[in-house]
């Protein structure tokens, strides 16, 4: 080849070659690029040959010092494009005792056998449930034990777990809360479930078959509810199902996380582990994240919420006036006394009765010694002076019932009641609060009133939108 003076590229079976300065010699791939002349490029594919002409030594050293060019498209410099994924490699490390057990968590009726009752009493809430299961492990070190909010406990293999029934008190004056704990079967086997964690510590490319993943599946959702745990626990974030959600503004400010009717607009993402082909012939854990959007109401009295729904006209879309607005009607209606306020018209308590204003809203009442949570399902057009049913053979007005019954007398009887959980179960609007984090939190698919508003805010420039998310 070196007798070949006037060649500067030659071809050795399906290698090609290119002679450059002094003798040297650089093998060439396909779809590779060098410098021909000053600024010239061409391209040695399969099947695309190009003579260079005569070796001279300086062109063709500064092209084997420089770095291979990728493909370029026909237009603008080829600069080099970084690309941002929402896929990430999850790996997993053997650090101590990495295996955990699974318990069934129960919460049985005292009232079961009760044939007096209509219907079979409903279970505990999710609060109630952890509470109590709290209450159970409080013996353990908090990273030692995790909870899901539903019927399975997790606790680090070694750890002294409260099997059987017991009664736990949560509040007095009401009756303790039937916890019954005992051993999670393997796929309804005999043998307790065991989480190990090393396991997904694996040689990708033996993650091939269906048995292998379906292995690894229970210490995937134990990692999702560990995932969704700490982001409400240590982070302050709301969770429900998948979707975490920030219900503080963040780098938002009043205008954009403002909604109609006092909702607000919160960012969040959704979390995924799941097994993925790498494209090489394995299978690797990868964690997905997703940016999402969810409409969140914040924990405010019912007065307040009021407030907001009756300055939204006032404002009439500048949403810099809101919280302005906001204190200059909760002001008003803490002050009503015995009289009706003007601004709750007739159309407005029609839209107070429709579910984009407090209809299937959850709240809470805190009288009687203990709170309850509730769902409402109306706003009576009469205030509490006014409205009267029936008790123990003689009319009674709200008022006057919550002042004998409870020994509560209202600041503001004008204003009207909120009918909860059925129609004619009325009780004041200041004894009620609006609860907070995942209770209103609607997801899925938004009602149109929200769905436009939402759908404008959310869309917005690439770089913006890596902005909020960082």
């Amino acid at each position: 080849i070196n007798g070949i003076p006037r060649l500067c590229w030659v071809q050795l079976g399906s290698v090609k070659w290119v002679r450059l300065g002094s003798g040297k010699w650089v093998r060439l791939g396909s779809s590779t690029w060098v410098q021909l002349g000053s600024g010239k490029w061409d391209q040695l594919g399969s099947g695309n040959w190009v003579q260079l002409g005569p070796a001279t030594g300086s062109s063709w050293d500064h092209a084997l010092a420089m770095e291979l060019q990728p493909l370029a498209l026909t237009y603008g410099n080829g600069a080099p494009i970084r690309l941002l994924s929402n896929h990430f490699l999850a790996s997993a490390e053997k650090v101590g005792n990495g295996v955990w057990l699974a318990w069934q968590v129960d919460f049985p009726s005292t009232k079961n056998g009760d044939s007096r009752l209509a219907r079979k009493p409903r279970e505990a809430g999710k609060e109630l449930r952890t509470n109590a299961v709290q209450k159970l492990c409080q013996q353990m070190p908090a990273t030692e034990w995790l909870f899901d909010g539903g019927h399975r406990l997790y606790t680090r293999r070694g750890q002294r777990v409260p099997c059987g029934k017991h009664e736990v008190q949560l509040a007095t004056g009401r009756p303790p809360l039937v916890v019954e704990v005992q051993a999670a079967g393997n796929q309804g086997g005999p043998r307790q479930q065991e989480i190990d964690l090393s396991r997904l510590i694996l040689d990708p490319r033996k993650m091939r078959n269906k048995e292998v993943l379906d292995e690894i599946g229970e210490e995937f959702r134990f990692l999702q509810v560990a995932m969704r745990c700490f982001a409400v626990n240590d982070l302050g974030l709301v969770s429900k199902g998948r979707r975490v959600v920030n219900p503080n503004t963040g780098p938002h400010d009043g205008e954009e996380v403002a909604l109609r009717h006092g909702r607000e607009l919160w960012m969040g993402y959704m979390a995924n582990l799941e097994v993925i082909d790498d494209g090489l012939g394995g299978m690797r854990c990868s964690l997905s994240l997703n940016y999402c959007a969810s409409v969140g109401l914040l924990a405010m009295s019912v007065i307040e919420l009021l407030a907001h729904i009756i300055g939204e006209d006032w404002c009439r879309g500048q949403a810099y006036k809101r919280k302005e607005a906001a204190a200059f009607y909760s002001s008003e209606l803490m002050q009503t006394g015995s009289y009706w306020p003007k601004s709750l018209t007739q159309t407005l308590i029609r839209t107070l009765n429709s579910e984009t204003g407090l209809r299937k809203l959850r709240v809470v009442v805190n009288y009687g010694g203990y709170s309850r949570k509730c769902t409402v399902v109306g706003i009576t057009n009469e205030s509490s002076l006014d409205k009267q049913f029936w008790l123990e053979e003689r009319w009674i007005s709200v008022n006057e019932y919550f002042e004998q019954k409870w020994n509560i007398k209202l600041k503001n009887p004008g204003l009207p009641c909120l009918e909860l959980n059925k129609h004619g179960n009325c009780v004041p609007l200041e004894l009620i609060d609006v609860l907070g984090g995942e209770h209103n939190l609607m997801v899925g698919k938004l009602s149109p009133e929200y769905q436009s508003e939402v759908s404008k805010k959310t869309a917005v420039f690439p770089h913006e939108r890596r902005r909020r998310i960082e």
